[in-house]
């Protein structure tokens, strides 16, 4: 097998989240061990050009979090970063960054994240719809944290966003966004009762689930060439 290096600090973001030295090593080793089946084809290099985006974009948002107090918008801005990032290396479109993000928490964080995330992110009561429901879909929150960005990138506000402390101490947040498409911007009231910490490892396993559905799509390709 061939040798390859890895960037130190990719070793120890997987090696942290892993708790294992050796996940982190195989995980990166196979990434890179695809991009060298066929030299300069550009499907193979994919998985490695996103296990690497993933290292280094959500590295930045823990580098940012524990450089910086307050709001979390910085951390969510890097979070919705490497989902473009990762998506468009996958499969490039012109599709509008929304719609990226509501379709990644739809159809990549797993099922049993996406109904803690359903218990943990609702509306206040002041602000129910949905025939006086407090409840969100996935949709929903892909919104808000879209829109979280949306106030990083457009009006350099990061410091409005907080996660709770505790599952048992809700966080009263508002942020203005288009819940609907056809809603028009207007403030939203929410309570949150997920930690940074827990939403942090949701985002990462998300991203991890991506990248094993394109390393299965990279093995096929890699099957129809032999």
């Amino acid at each position: 097998m061939k040798q390859v290096s890895f960037n130190p600090r990719y070793i120890d973001f997987y090696k942290n989240f892993f708790d294992n030295e050796e996940r982190a090593h195989s995980l990166l080793s196979k990434c890179y061990l695809l991009s060298e089946t066929y030299i300069d084809d550009e499907e193979l290099v994919k998985p490695r050009r996103i296990v690497n985006n993933i290292a280094r974009l959500l590295g930045i948002a823990d580098e940012l979090r524990a450089n910086r107090h307050g709001g979390y918008g910085l951390q969510i801005h890097f979070w919705m970063i490497c989902i473009e990032a990762i998506v468009n290396i996958a499969t490039p479109s012109r599709r509008k960054k929304i719609a990226i993000v509501r379709q990644f928490f739809i159809e990549f964080i797993p099922d049993e994240d996406q109904q803690f995330l359903l218990r943990h992110f609702t509306r206040l009561i002041t602000d129910e719809r949905w025939f006086n429901s407090p409840q969100l879909d996935i949709s929903i929150i892909a919104s808000i944290f879209y829109a979280i960005r949306n106030d990083v990138v457009h009006d350099g506000e990061y410091s409005d966003f907080h996660f709770s402390d505790s599952n048992d101490n809700p966080t009263q947040n508002i942020l203005k966004l288009r819940e609907f498409d056809n809603d028009s911007f207007e403030p939203r009231h929410y309570h949150v009762t997920v930690t940074y910490e827990q939403m942090r490892t949701i985002m990462i396993r998300a991203c991890l689930y991506f990248l094993s559905e394109r390393i299965k799509l990279s093995e096929e390709y890699i099957n129809k060439l032999r």
